[in-house]
């Protein structure tokens, strides 16, 4: 996935869609933000990075609100 289209899926995420932040972890790893920055950025393993880029856990709702919007603002 290209930085824009990321950038919209950002923009238009919504929690309740199945997968759809996995996506956008997995779209960040795409473009150059490393498994290590998000560990560090948002105080949390490295595994569990792995966890959401597989879409095997996601933090509630609103975390994950916070999350993309955070992963939004490392693209620009």
């Amino acid at each position: 996935m290209d930085k824009q289209e990321l950038i919209k899926l950002c923009d238009e995420f919504d929690s309740a869609v199945m997968g759809q932040f996995a996506k956008i972890v997995t779209g960040a790893l795409e473009n150059g933000v490393s498994v290590r920055d998000l560990a560090i950025k948002f105080e949390i393993a490295e595994s569990t990075v792995s966890r959401w880029r597989g879409n095997f856990a996601r933090p509630h709702p609103r975390v994950q609100t916070f999350v993309v919007d955070e992963i939004k603002n490392m693209l620009d």
